[in-house]
């Protein structure tokens, strides 16, 4: 099973390259505008995630208007944590650039890289109030679980899953590794 992509309008939401300074600057500002939506993630981490690669940008004219910060199990010099589960534990717009598909658009261009990198599943706790949790239904996640999150608040938590691979030993498409890899077509 591939996942269908989820569509998008042409325009100019685009994918832009900075530095990881710069990424972690702009999520530790958005993080912080946005306290009772996401988590709290220290300078430090940002800064961490953004030199690995784990923080994807996303600009609307030109502008830097979102971020997804992902943990794909990039550790030098290790193995993957869990090997099937790319994680998403920030996916944050601006409020100014919502409903214009840029949260999609960010999600399309995760959803290549785990399947360029063998994930079988993406992973994602979103707490259970945020009008977010139809975001994630509607792009074909599916509600697996509750917890209660954040060390402060104990707010409940919905996990959500998005398969990439419903039978990976019917795979045809296995590294040296045993890890699937379902291209599209």
């Amino acid at each position: 099973m591939t996942p269908t992509r989820i569509l998008h309008p042409a325009g100019a939401i685009t994918l832009a390259k900075y530095s990881p300074t710069q990424l972690a600057k702009y999520a530790e500002s958005l993080q912080r505008r946005n306290t009772e939506s996401i988590g709290f993630l220290s300078r430090t981490a940002l800064q961490t995630y953004a030199r690995r690669g784990n923080i994807m940008p996303c600009t609307l004219n030109g502008d830097l208007v979102a971020f997804s910060l992902f943990y794909d199990g990039t550790t030098p010099n290790r193995p993957r944590v869990d090997p099937y589960d790319l994680r998403i534990y920030q996916h944050c717009v601006q409020y100014d650039a919502r409903l214009l598909y840029v949260a999609t658009r960010l999600l399309n261009n995760i959803l290549d890289h785990a399947l360029r990198n063998d994930f079988h599943r993406i992973r994602l706790w979103c707490r259970d109030t945020l009008p977010a949790n139809d975001f994630w239904r509607t792009c074909g996640f599916t509600l697996e679980g509750t917890r209660l999150g954040g060390h402060k608040r104990q707010a409940v938590q919905n996990l959500w899953v998005l398969k990439l691979v419903d039978n990976p030993a019917e795979s045809k498409c296995v590294n040296e590794t045993g890890f699937v890899y379902v291209p599209e077509d």
